[in-house]
């Protein structure tokens, strides 16, 4: 629905929302949970990860015969191959009028600092209930799977209720903030003709909206999580051919057109020739 309202409006008006919901999830954590633990532990997981990044990247599983890079490592790298696509499109639009330079500090580092942060206050406090006998997460994973462990370490907070039903809300807002994403991407496709001004109809907006709902709630309901797992390993190679060629086609544009004039326009860079 907020997809059909355009960019400007429902589509922002959701991200904000989303936005601010985190904001304050993140700030009841930081005041409610183990502050000092998973600061210290937050501090000593980001040496670990930039010491190990290249080994961990490379990581198969081979050696142990373990598939835990299967299940993590590779799914996720897929799964962002997947979704590079679209919401490269996506940031294409919104970063309309700004500079390559202040789009990319504010992807990469935003979102970046993002993870950070939410991985120490979450993680962290998942890591200390665990470790401190509070609440048993490993053995809720094994007899109910991954949903309910948010719910546990909430609940093993003060006014872990209410922070329960604030998780949710911001679950579902952030399902639909990105769902808005694609949604508006796969329209604007759909669309002939190319520009700043070219825009979905209302109607395309709202049939690509039921694809992806009829779609998600299909998958979930009856493929499950391994169903999704083995969807976004197959959209990310196919993802993978298509970013390799936008790579190469950057690439033969760099070496094509160099010099930009004040004006604007492109000048072919000079060659010369023996």
């Amino acid at each position: 629905g907020t997809a059909i309202t355009g960019l400007d409006k429902g589509m922002k008006w959701c991200a904000d929302v989303n936005v601010y919901l985190y904001i304050a999830l993140l700030v009841a954590f930081l005041i409610l949970g183990p502050t000092a633990y998973f600061l210290n532990l937050g501090t000593e997981s980001l040496g670990g990860f930039l010491t190990s990044l290249f080994d961990h990247s490379l990581m198969t599983g081979a050696a142990n015969d373990s598939n835990w890079p299967q299940s993590w490592t590779t799914f996720y790298w897929a799964s962002y191959f997947a979704w590079t696509p679209t919401l490269g499109l996506f940031f294409a639009t919104i970063s309309y009028g700004r500079t390559i330079r202040a789009m990319t500090a504010l992807i990469f580092g935003l979102g970046g600092g993002f993870g950070l942060i939410w991985m120490t206050l979450i993680s962290g406090t998942a890591i200390e209930r665990q470790m401190s006998g509070t609440v048993d997460l490993v053995g809720a994973l094994a007899t109910e799977g991954t949903g309910g462990i948010p719910y546990l370490v909430l609940n093993s907070l003060p006014l872990g209720k209410v922070l329960g039903v604030l998780y949710l809300v911001i679950m579902v807002f952030t399902f639909v903030t990105a769902a808005n994403a694609n949604i508006s991407v796969m329209a604007g496709l759909s669309v002939e003709g190319q520009g700043q001004d070219t825009k979905p109809s209302k109607p395309l907006l709202l049939i690509w909206g039921v694809i992806v709902a009829v779609i998600s709630c299909f998958i979930v309901a009856w493929i499950g999580i391994d169903g999704v797992k083995a969807l976004s390993n197959i959209g990310g190679i196919v993802a993978l051919f298509i970013e390799i060629g936008i790579a190469a086609s950057i690439v033969v544009c760099i070496a094509k057109w160099r010099k930009i004039d004040q004006t604007g326009t492109y000048l072919k860079e000079e060659r010369e020739f023996e």
